[in-house]
């Protein structure tokens, strides 16, 4: 079999299992979903696993919607993984795989600000970083700390969601 046609169906893999999975997370079936994430992962390579910014940068931005599938995106698998455990109630994994999301980017809280038109001082983004994936991955972490009671890390959690999505 020719290469070309394995990473084509490893691509097809890839897009179903991440629908799937999203689906089954939707109709409340937290176990199928979890397999149907880790089939989409397992299915990813070097040649088919890209970020937002690589889809934009490689080709015409105003086609993103049509070229960037977000299944192609270890961190949107990583996300839905933690949205599983956190519908068992098993915060532990649920955290754990929102940390993971944001491990792909190597994200650590930007120590950088710069000042706004405003004044205002504000944190710098990572330049690599989907912002989406990465305000979900925090999203996550918020509600997992807050359930287990961790108040203040919820709020930093959230706190830095929101910059990134007032940054979007």
């Amino acid at each position: 079999i020719e290469q070309k046609t394995v990473d084509q169906q490893k691509s097809s893999n890839v897009s179903e299992s991440f629908k799937a999975a999203n689906a089954l997370l939707t109709l409340e079936n937290p176990d199928a979903a979890i397999n149907m994430f880790n089939q989409a992962l397992g299915n990813l390579t070097s040649k088919t696993e890209r970020t937002e910014r690589q889809a934009v940068m490689q080709g015409d931005p105003r086609f993103i919607s049509k070229e960037y599938n977000p299944a192609f995106n270890p961190a949107y698998s990583f996300n839905g993984l933690g949205a599983a455990y956190l519908k068992k109630k098993d915060y532990g994994k649920a955290l754990d795989y929102f940390q993971q999301a944001l491990d792909y980017y190597n994200y650590k809280s930007p120590e950088k600000t710069e000042v706004t038109a405003t004044g205002e001082p504000v944190k710098v983004l990572p330049v690599d970083g989907d912002n989406n994936a990465l305000s979900a991955a925090l999203d996550g972490i918020s509600l997992v700390k807050f359930l287990m009671g961790d108040k203040s890390g919820s709020r930093d959690a959230m706190s830095e969601s929101n910059r990134i999505k007032a940054q979007n």
